[in-house]
């Protein structure tokens, strides 16, 4: 029973690996369009209560926009926020696992 549950762990770990590699060579080769790009700018440039008025008219959920913040705001590049992306994935396809 115990090297079948190694065996399975290992080929858990491998698709996760695989998952990951593939993910990062996506966003390697990602460009990003206008309404990825927009929550951006608006972590970027505007206020906590700027980005609350703007809920209605953003083209990404407000969570994101607030999670993009502190990357923005402390001068990252843009790729931080597909790290962040990419990250997240990874993170639930662990939890999934």
């Amino acid at each position: 029973m115990g090297i079948a549950l190694l065996k399975k762990r290992r080929i858990l770990f491998t698709l996760l690996i695989a998952y990951s590699v593939l993910v990062f060579f996506g966003l390697y080769h990602h460009e990003p369009w206008r309404d990825e790009a927009h929550p951006w700018n608006s972590a970027k440039e505007n206020t906590f209560s700027q980005i609350l008025e703007e809920v209605h008219y953003a083209p990404a959920p407000v969570l994101w926009t607030l999670l993009l913040v502190p990357f923005a705001k402390s001068g990252l590049p843009y790729i931080s926020m597909n790290i962040l992306s990419a990250s997240l994935a990874i993170v639930s396809v662990v939890l999934l696992l």
